[in-house]
């Protein structure tokens, strides 16, 4: 896993805003909250296209898009919950299993 995490193209965004702050600012630690992060980008490339991350700067400039505006409350709850920048705050698979969404 350090391997794949050293080389740019293994992960699913290269922009560091998208990267979770756990792999910015922990040398790369992975837990299961890394892949809660990732989960919530995959969710986020169905709904608003594979290029998002190359068309925002980060999840929080997406956010206060008028693109994001257009999406239910329910959806946005579970991106929110899932893009926690902090992986305490972050919601676990059980959190997002109980989402509305």
């Amino acid at each position: 896993l350090d391997q794949l995490l050293g080389t740019p193209d293994a992960l699913p965004v290269s922009a560091p805003q998208w990267l979770p702050s756990e792999l910015r600012e922990r040398g790369g630690v992975v837990s299961r909250k890394t892949d809660i992060w990732f989960l919530g980008i995959v969710v986020l490339r169905m709904v608003a296209g594979v290029d998002v991350c190359e068309r925002f700067a980060s999840y929080a400039a997406w956010r206060e898009s008028p693109e994001a505006a257009t999406l239910p409350s329910p959806f946005l709850a579970f991106l929110d919950a899932a893009m926690q920048p902090s992986p305490g705050y972050r919601a676990s698979a059980a959190d997002l299993v109980k989402s509305e969404y």
